[in-house]
């Protein structure tokens, strides 16, 4: 694959680029980030397979590449193959239906994607990096499926998620502070074409989360809220949430299994997060219940290996060592029960100044363990961020309505403790900026960065210490390196120039 133009880090230091994708040569040997914009990815004549099919815009297939001169983005196929169709309304249809989306989203995916050739590289690129974060599809079946990426065969679900597998891994060019590309627009058009069209399918819920998760990292919120909104409904319609599977072959059916169940996980954790950084509990996905199964640990899901010889649930205790996605949903659900004890409080008083004590007590118990040393520290990032954005939360709501009895009103010395420990703990994961890996950076965690700032500025304004000051410049760099692969630490910096930042903040 090459591009048109040079990459714009070439283009900035005015240094020759050869325009490999997706990576320069001067990129790779300088170790820098290569960035190049969406429009301009071409695919070499070695890098479209023999066999390819491409539907031309009078909806005919063939085995020729279109034309560089046609748009690389948008669901413009539609009117051209709605002809062939002579006069009948296909979507009318069940049997035209479904083969009719099928051409239509193969069409716009190639159109950005280029072939299978590219597409692999892509797979390869997410299973080494993002997918360590929102794990959710089996390697196994997406590379087996991608085999048939550019046939006649190729189901517009799985097209559709090779496209959103593409848009998580985009990177915010220099100097841009939005992401609703048109590559992002493009596939927000394809999902709702087959919502529309009743395509139901784990692949379709796979792609909104997707989706969501770039939303969310990217602090386009509004849209992130439908789209996991939109996700659970079609999970419930879809019958989801129950035993039923979608129809698959034998000897993938434990892995259908497996990826159904952290997709799951996946949505309710993506769902309590957005709800957790707006402030309000409008939650759209259920809460778990204490005997459900959590995922496997990551290292035997990358293996493809599906059981386990212990498997752990919802109410795992919290000494148990499990896998970062597993303790993530643990940890979600706590939050979603704080979401419930602050903004739908019940008339009981003491019942809820009790149940605040309790998750206070539950999530304090998890940190000795997120705190972990040795080879391991880092394994529970993630889980340590949602801890303290849900203290935070707590002791900033206490603050905001300590006239209200229905509110326990926590000491600001848990506050306070809460954000040394995470800019101790980021000090050691993120203090050499050389050695951050920014293709696994998790957008959950510049939330949590920032609250741990505000809380610091808060505690220089009353008592100037200098190693607050250090610790809040500290915070904002780490936010700045998040910047560069999640434009939402970048509205966080933003506040945090503000006099008085506030604690609850929704971007």
């Amino acid at each position: 694959m090459q591009a048109f133009n040079s990459c714009a880090p070439c283009r900035q230091s005015k240094r020759r680029c050869d325009r490999n994708w997706p990576r320069c040569s001067t990129c790779s040997r300088v170790g820098r980030t290569c960035v190049y914009d969406t429009d301009t990815l071409r695919p070499l004549k070695s890098d479209v397979p023999e066999n390819a099919l491409y539907v031309s815009s009078d909806g005919e297939a063939s085995s020729t590449f279109p034309h560089q001169s046609q748009p690389t983005t948008g669901v413009s196929a539609i009117p051209g193959l709605i002809d062939i169709t002579v006069g009948i309304e296909p979507f009318r249809h069940d049997s035209l239906r479904r083969p009719m989306v099928d051409v239509i989203v193969q069409k716009e995916v190639f159109k950005i994607i280029g072939s299978r050739g590219y597409m692999h590289e892509i797979a390869n690129l997410y299973f080494d990096s993002i997918a360590k974060r929102i794990s959710i599809i089996s390697a196994q079946r997406f590379y087996r499926r991608l085999s048939d990426i550019a046939s006649s065969s190729c189901a517009a679900d799985f097209a559709a998620l090779c496209l959103c597998v593409y848009l998580v891994l985009q990177v915010p060019p220099q100097h841009e502070n939005s992401m609703q590309s048109s590559l992002y627009v493009t596939s927000k058009s394809i999902i709702s074409l087959l919502e529309a069209t009743s395509y139901h399918s784990l692949e379709v819920v796979q792609c909104r989360v997707l989706i969501a998760f770039y939303e969310i990292g990217h602090g386009i919120y509004p849209a992130a809220a439908i789209s996991i909104g939109g996700c659970a409904k079609m999970v419930h319609f879809a019958g989801f949430y129950g035993n039923s599977i979608l129809p698959s072959r034998e000897d993938e059916m434990k892995l259908i299994i497996e990826e159904k169940k952290r997709t799951l996980w996946a949505l309710h954790n993506l769902d309590r997060y957005l709800s957790l950084s707006l402030g309000e509990s409008s939650l759209t996905t259920p809460f778990a219940q204490e005997a459900d199964p959590l995922p496997i640990e990551e290292s035997l899901w990358s293996e493809n290996i599906t059981e386990c010889p212990v498997m752990h649930v919802l109410n795992t205790p919290s000494d148990v060592c499990i896998g970062s996605f597993a303790r993530e949903c643990q940890m979600f659900h706590l939050v979603g029960r704080v979401l419930r004890n602050i903004y739908e409080p019940i008339a009981d008083e003491d019942f809820q100044a009790e149940e605040a004590k309790q998750l206070e007590t539950t999530m304090s118990a998890f940190v000795p363990l997120l705190y972990q040393d040795g080879e391991d520290y880092g394994k529970y990032c993630i889980s340590y961020a949602i801890y303290g954005s849900a203290i935070f939360t707590l002791y900033g709501c206490s603050t905001e309505n300590d006239n209200k009895a229905n509110i326990v009103v926590f000491h600001a010395k848990l506050a306070e403790e809460t954000s040394l420990g995470i800019t101790r703990y980021c000090r050691r994961l993120f203090g050499n900026e050389e050695e951050i890996d920014y293709g696994i950076l998790s957008p959950v965690v510049p939330y949590t960065l920032y609250q741990a700032a505000v809380i610091q500025i808060q505690l220089h304004k009353r008592n100037p210490q200098v190693r607050y000051e250090e610790n809040i410049n500290f915070l904002k760099r780490v936010l700045m390196n998040f910047n560069r692969r999640w434009l939402v630490a970048g509205k966080y910096l933003l506040r945090l120039r503000e006099n008085s930042p506030p604690l609850l903040c929704g971007v």
